[in-house]
């Protein structure tokens, strides 16, 4: 019986892993935004459907992870809610180095 549940943590994790791969087109999109205006969009749906003909599935279940994207002050931030760690783990896409972070 205990097998079942660990098998479940081992299922999420591993589908979690995938959300900044799953998001490479939305941050490619931004990026080619920003390269194309020389600002960043002010929201997701400004990339619709030049940049990104739609969002892309972050994570293989019924329910897609909220994205929180804003620019504040000409810098963006992006994060995706984590089914890892706690209710406020999430990834966090750096645009200075173009790398996700794990919060837990």
């Amino acid at each position: 019986m205990v097998l079942v549940p660990l098998l479940m943590l081992i299922y999420v994790d591993r589908i979690d892993e995938q959300i900044p791969k799953n998001a490479r087109p939305i941050t490619a999109a931004i990026e080619s935004f920003r390269l194309e205006t020389g600002h960043y969009p002010g929201t997701l749906e400004a990339l619709t459907p030049k940049y990104l003909t739609n969002i892309p599935d972050l994570r293989f279940s019924l329910a897609q992870p909220r994205i929180d994207y804003r620019v504040t002050d000409g810098k963006p931030y992006l994060a995706i809610p984590s089914a890892r760690g706690d209710a406020f783990a999430n990834y966090e896409y750096d645009f200075a180095t173009k790398v996700w972070k794990h919060n837990s």
